[in-house]
């Protein structure tokens, strides 16, 4: 019986291609800044920036999120991912911030601003998916590694009370590799390999599995009574799939082949391009 929907947010409940131009652009702009106080003059960064998302989408299998020297999520299937990619490829090419962790507390601020600017564009029957999972499942979070107050304030746009109704929980970090007592992945395999993918994805997520079992805890369901949605297989998905969740992929322009192919071959997998697909796949697992 299902009891628990979990779903992502961005690129999930959103059309993160439409609203990300903006913050592409003002990211663009404050990294150039902060490049110039580096001695890189503008025509040398924007060159940069051009050669360095050529090579990426050349080779979308070699380069993402890099976390501790491990990819922890394609760079192509979600345009503020890709940005971040970009940004880190520019600056390794110029010579510029060398250090990651100097490098992550230089530009993580810019992101955060630029994406606090966005203008929110959700997808077609949000409001209507949103409340007719109100009336079937007893509990809906949102696990998103965006800022709880900022998703929320998006959610408020829609009106009609949906935010009140939806919890949601932000800075999941579902990109962290490791970090939780080797315990708590003793029947989780570190790896996994997919076919169509040149590369490892990894399962071990600990701050993104607390969090789930927090969830499941305080609201006495079990993995095998969730369903957890999202447009990003390897950070949205992978974990819950390992530990015998429900999980459907929310396809967008950017989602992978190896990624449709994973969940269609998942015996607890699904896959849709609209959000009233889902609400229709929740809809015949309660009845």
């Amino acid at each position: 019986m299902l009891k628990c929907i979990v779903l992502d947010f961005d690129g999930t409940l959103t059309d993160v291609w439409q609203e990300s131009n903006a913050f592409t652009e003002g990211f663009q702009a404050d990294v150039q800044r902060l490049c110039a106080d580096h001695q890189i003059t503008p025509g040398d960064f924007y060159q940069q920036w051009r050669f360095s998302e050529q090579e990426i989408r050349e080779n979308p299998n070699h380069f993402g999120w890099i976390i501790d020297g491990k990819i922890a999520a394609p760079a192509m299937v979600d345009p503020f991912v890709m940005t971040g990619t970009l940004c880190n490829h520019v600056m390794d090419s110029l010579g510029v911030i060398m250090d990651r962790n100097e490098r992550r507390e230089a530009t993580q601020p810019l992101f955060l601003s630029n994406y606090r600017r966005a203008e929110p564009s959700f997808r077609p029957d949000v409001q209507e998916t949103l409340h007719a999972l109100q009336e079937i499942v007893p509990h809906i979070f949102i696990i998103t590694n965006s800022e709880t107050d900022a998703v929320t304030r998006r959610l408020q746009t829609l009106g009609n009370g949906i935010a009140s109704h939806v919890a949601v929980h932000g800075h999941a970090r579902k990109f962290l590799i490791g970090n939780a007592p080797s315990a708590d992945f003793a029947q989780i395999p570190e790896t996994l390999e997919m076919p169509g993918l040149e590369r490892p994805v990894y399962l071990h997520r600990g701050h993104y599995l607390a969090l789930l079992n927090s969830l499941w805890r305080a609201h006495d369901v079990l993995p095998e009574e969730t369903l957890v949605a999202g447009d990003i297989f390897e950070m949205d998905l992978a974990l819950p799939a390992a530990i015998q969740c429900h999980v459907h992929l929310m396809q967008h322009q950017g989602t992978q082949e190896h990624e449709r192919n994973a969940v269609i071959k998942h015996p607890r997998g699904d896959t849709s391009t609209t959000l009233w697909e889902l609400v229709g796949r929740v809809q015949a697992m309660t009845h």
